[in-house]
Formats: C-alpha cells, sequence, structure tokens
C-alpha cells in the first residue's frame, strides 16, 4: 500500500524550517526602520542601483546563471533550473555593503545593511519539475549630493540632490523538464517607492528666493523573466575511468521583453526662503503633483551561460547578459542612461563530497566580471569589474543545510579620472535550509 506520508512536515526540522521562513518575513516588514541601503551617487539614475538577481550561491562565483541548476540551491536568473529541485530549500539572506566614493579631490565612504532575498524551492516531481516563490530588491536609491556654481550676477548658489527608496520583486516561478531540455518562467509585481529632491539655494544673498521640486513617487508594475536549459552527460562515471562522477554540460538562455508599469507621483515646486530661525518658509507654489498617474517601461534583457562538471566535486561556468537600458522610457525622469552588459566566469570546488568531515564539504568558489554600467559620463561608457569569493559551510554532517558567504568587491568608473569613480566591497551572508517533504512511504 502506497500513502503520502505528511508527518515528515511536523519533524522538528521542518517546524524550525517553517518558523524562520514566518519571523523572516516579519522582519522584512519592518526591514526599513532596521536597515538602510548604501549611498551612491550612481543611484540618482533611471529606477536606481539595479541589484543583482543572483541567490547565496551564484553570487560566489561571480552570478553565473545561465547554464546553472541545482538540486539544492534556488537559481532566480534562469527559472529552468526549478526543473531540478530535488529538496525543499528555504533561502534567506543580508548584505553589507561598503562603498568609497572619489569625485575629483573628495573621498567618503559608505556602509550599510540591507535585506539580499527571501526565496523557496519546492519539488512538484522530483528531478523534472519545480516551483519557486519568494521576495528580493529590484533596486535602491540613496545619494546626496551638491554642486557649488558662482555667477558674477546672480552671486554664488548651491545645486543639492537628494533621492531615497528602493523597489522590490515579489515573484512566483516554475520550471519543467523533458528528456534533456527545461523550461521555466517567473511572473511577480513590481512595487515600492522613490523619493527625489532637488535643491537650489543661494546662501550668500539675504532674502534670495531658492527653489526646491521634491517628489513621491509609487511604482507598480508587473515582471516576468522566462528561460531554457540543455543538459548533456559529456561522461559517465564506470568502472573504466576515475571520474567521482559524471561530467554534465549545462547551456542555458534567459531574458525579459520590454515590461510596462505604473507610477503614481506626488509633487511640489516652490520657492522659498529662509526665516531668522534657518527653516525654509515657502513663499509661492510652482507647480504641485497630486497622485499624477505616469507610465514607464523597464527594457528587455537577454543572458546566457554554461557550466561543466558536477556540483557535488566541480563546477566551471561562464554568463553573459545585456540589458537594453538606452531605450528606457519615463515620463517624469528622463535622464538618459547606457545599455549595460556583463561578462562573468566562476568555479566551485568541494574538496571531498564523500567525507565525514564537514570540512571536506565546504563549497569553496571564485569568479571574476566586466561590464558596462548604465551611466554616462560626458557621453561615455563607465565600466565596471570586479571578483567574487565564496564558500557555503554546512551546518552538519548528515544534513544539507549551510551558511553561505560571499564576497564581492569591485569598481565602476575604472580609468576615468574626471569622473566619480566608485569602489565597493559587498559582503553576503546567506542562510539555506534543506528538507524533504511529501514523501511516499510503502508498507505491508
Amino acid at each position: 500500500m502506497k500513502f503520502f506520508h505528511f508527518s515528515q512536515l511536523f519533524k522538528t526540522y521542518s517546524v524550525r524550517l517553517l518558523r524562520i521562513f514566518l519571523i523572516t518575513t516579519t522582519l522584512f516588514i519592518y526591514h526599513h526602520k532596521i536597515f538602510s541601503q548604501a549611498s551612491s551617487p550612481y543611484s540618482r539614475l533611471g529606477l536606481g542601483d539595479i541589484r543583482g538577481t543572483g541567490f547565496s550561491s551564484p553570487r560566489g562565483f561571480a552570478e553565473l546563471g545561465g547554464g546553472y541548476a541545482s538540486g539544492v540551491n534556488i537559481n532566480f536568473i534562469n527559472p529552468a533550473s526549478y526543473s531540478k529541485i530535488t529538496h525543499t530549500i528555504l533561502e534567506f539572506g543580508a548584505n553589507l555593503d561598503v562603498l568609497q566614493i572619489r569625485a575629483g579631490n573628495s573621498n567618503y565612504r559608505s556602509h550599510n545593511g540591507s535585506f539580499s532575498h527571501l526565496a523557496l524551492g519546492v519539488p512538484l516531481k522530483k528531478g523534472s519539475w519545480g516551483l519557486s516563490a519568494g521576495l528580493l530588491p529590484y533596486s535602491n536609491v540613496n545619494y546626496t549630493f551638491r554642486t557649488k556654481v558662482n555667477d558674477t550676477l546672480a552671486g554664488s548658489s548651491q545645486k543639492i540632490y537628494r533621492g531615497l527608496g528602493a523597489l522590490y520583486q515579489a515573484y512566483i516561478g516554475t520550471g519543467f523538464k523533458y528528456k534533456g531540455f527545461s523550461a521555466g518562467v517567473n511572473a511577480g509585481l513590481l512595487f515600492g517607492k522613490i523619493d527625489r529632491s532637488r535643491l537650489l539655494i543661494f546662501p550668500d544673498t539675504l532674502n534670495a528666493f531658492n527653489t526646491r521640486y521634491s517628489s513621491i513617487s509609487r511604482i507598480r508594475g508587473f515582471l516576468y523573466n522566462a528561460g531554457i536549459q540543455y543538459t548533456a552527460v559529456l561522461k559517465k562515471k564506470s568502472n573504466e575511468n576515475n571520474l567521482r562522477s559524471d561530467i554534465i554540460l549545462v547551456a542555458g538562455i534567459y531574458g525579459n521583453g520590454i515590461q510596462p508599469a505604473q507610477a503614481s507621483v506626488t509633487g511640489l515646486w516652490e520657492r522659498f526662503v529662509y526665516d531668522n530661525t534657518g527653516a525654509p518658509r515657502p513663499v509661492d507654489t510652482i507647480l504641485r503633483l497630486k497622485d499624477e498617474k505616469f507610465s514607464l517601461f523597464i527594457p528587455y534583457c537577454v543572458g546566457g551561460g554554461i557550466t561543466l562538471g558536477n556540483e557535488s566535486y566541480w563546477l566551471v561556468g561562464a554568463d553573459f547578459r545585456y540589458t537594453n537600458w538606452s531605450n528606457y522610457e519615463n515620463d517624469y525622469n528622463d535622464s538618459p542612461l547606457n545599455d549595460s552588459w556583463r561578462g562573468s566566469v566562476g568555479f566551485q570546488f568541494v574538496p571531498n563530497s564523500d567525507s565525514r568531515s564537514m570540512w571536506g564539504k565546504l563549497m569553496l568558489r571564485a569568479g571574476a566580471y566586466f561590464g558596462q554600467s548604465i551611466a554616462f559620463s560626458q557621453s561615455n561608457s563607465i565600466n565596471e569589474a570586479g571578483g567574487t569569493l565564496g564558500i557555503g559551510i554546512p551546518l552538519t554532517r548528515k544534513t544539507l543545510a549551510r551558511i553561505n558567504l560571499a564576497a564581492d568587491i569591485g569598481q565602476r568608473g575604472i580609468g576615468q579620472s574626471d569622473n566619480i569613480s566608485e569602489t565597493y566591497s559587498r559582503l553576503y551572508l546567506s542562510f539555506v535550509l534543506n528538507d524533504i517533504w511529501f514523501i511516499k512511504r510503502k508498507f505491508d
């Protein structure tokens, strides 16, 4: 007789997993009171600083996503990989960003922590059909900078730009496999708000009319991305060779089309003066917006990659992606953007996955990348490059649960002395919990 043995759900490990999921979700609701985003001048552009979509494992080897598929890790970049999920997976994590900004002769440092991702993966049919759902940041905005202008007629003035906010995406996706081919899709919601302000002030001119524009944009939209993968066993383990496992090739492509979204903008453009206490006092209102609707169009993205090896022992791969940000359309913020692209290579090595020692099961990862940012500098493209290191540490000898640590060190604005240069170090800490649910049991 066969039946589904649901008591597995109530084992201690599974109950803890569910509790952690609920606690982490609750913390996210209040995370804006606990965390803030790293301050980057590049986050002024477009929808802000676009965050990477690699979860805990890919981040250690430069976010390889096109050809990466795992039974115990979630690869959001290419949803076709969900078909390979063999265990129920819960991932959640946070990151610490440390930025060093150089602009001319000025330097400053920013370091802040933020929510990284929360995701669940479930095998609907082991080895051929999987599902994932989760929440992750899409972009963040956090900047404050000022420029000074001296004019013989108007006198000295300052322009101050400020921005703060974040966008998130909540998604659900599925992937299935037929023979050597896998296909998958993610669908979800984009949501969040961004506050921006611009000030023109005349600090050395008495009773001068200063100008201030401030806006709050609440953005909503539908997001999707799709992908396919092809898996081939290049060489099988046998008694005639010294292979520890099959050597597997996985190649894949992924991407999304142009995606419309809506922005509801409340804004105020006014002139003001500072009173005797230094507080701003409005003089008149030039323009006022109240929940005005604007459209924006998120550009298409396409990417692909390949991996070779076996995740249990060694894995090498390469990836490339391109996003058409130069055609980004936004009715209320028309700052020109540049097409972005990124190429990356990486590898993972496990010393001895068959060992009883936890140290033999360590997952060691490294990678490097080079690409082009969405930002311009005097009509010139801004490049970025960096390297990554990562390690997966088992929590026990008998489970697949582990802690993933990753570091991403790089620079934006390479070799451009006249431009704002940003050197960043991003540290990621993630927990990956695995369990087996809904197992079929047999007994006489």
